[in-house]
């Protein structure tokens, strides 16, 4: 019985896993075409990414950026094996200059699209 309950939260995690790469990979296409703005870090943390079990980790990025005299916060997440991989992740990222795409229909939506970054912090 031990071994389907693992098995089970096994096949959920990797079903969860599957949807946001998928849902990651839907709004990087999006997103190429947004407008490109600086923006900065303001903190950089491991959390467990809300999956079935403790499986699946992210390194969440907060940040802010300034549209039209307007102040933008924003959160990015990179997911992650286990915690040691996000926490490794998510170095280098805390109060660092950073470009932010945002959406020309509502500026309040964003993301980070880690090719648009100077310099590639993040260990993968």
């Amino acid at each position: 019985m031990l071994a389907l309950d693992y098995l089970f939260g096994f096949l959920l995690d990797w079903i969860s896993r599957g949807l946001r790469m998928l849902d990651r990979r839907r709004i990087v296409a999006k997103a190429s075409a947004w407008r490109r703005i600086s923006g900065k870090t303001l903190s950089a943390e491991v959390r467990p990414s809300g999956g079935f079990s403790s499986a699946l980790w992210a390194g969440e990025i907060q940040y802010y950026y300034v549209v039209d005299g307007e102040y933008h916060p924003g959160l990015a997440s990179l997911l992650a094996d286990d915690e040691a991989h996000a926490e490794s992740l998510t170095l280098g990222w805390k109060d660092r200059e950073i470009k932010v795409r945002c959406s020309p229909d509502d500026p309040s939506n964003s993301t980070l699209l880690l090719e648009d970054q100077d310099e590639l912090v993040a260990a993968s």
